[in-house]
């Protein structure tokens, strides 16, 4: 009896390390996130190995990647989703025989590109991003030259 009760102290007394563990762990994580990402999640997934604890749970959630953006408005399958070279815009191509242009920041569409008669099935910017292809299933290609749509988008906003 004596050895079942001293089994069981030893045992609760492990549970409280891990959970007093865990929750350093995930403190450092949570501490870390603003700065690095990557290292944040290891600790937090350390740290929720180590005990399934709250601060644990939520130091992995908060550590995961979010949605940053959602790009809607196609009214056909997306078929091609690219980054402009500099990270600030992303083109898609789609079966409704029209690409787009995002701002990748915030998903807000910059530009409805027009003119095929069927699917877009690739959308790429240049390697200066001040161009963009698009190849489509009517057996064309068009080439935008992007700065120049800015140009006209600004002017239509004053």
């Amino acid at each position: 009896m004596l050895f079942v009760s001293a089994y069981g102290l030893a045992w609760y007394a492990n549970q409280q390390r891990l959970e007093a563990q865990s929750r350093a762990l995930s403190a450092r994580a949570e501490q870390i996130l603003p700065r690095d990402r990557p290292a944040a999640l290891d600790l937090a997934i350390r740290s929720w190995h180590t005990a399934k604890t709250a601060e644990a749970n939520l130091a992995v959630a908060d550590a995961f990647p979010r949605l940053l953006a959602k790009l809607e408005g196609h009214s056909g399958p997306v078929r091609r989703a690219s980054f402009s070279p500099d990270g600030q815009r992303i083109v898609t191509g789609s079966d409704d025989a029209t690409a787009r242009v995002w701002n990748a920041a915030n998903g807000q569409l910059l530009f409805r590109l027009e003119g095929h008669t069927g699917d877009v099935n690739e959308a790429a910017f240049s390697p200066d991003g001040q161009r963009n292809v698009t190849a489509s299933r009517d057996s064309t290609s068009h080439v935008n030259h992007m700065v120049l749509l800015s140009g006209i988008a600004d002017l239509l906003r004053k």
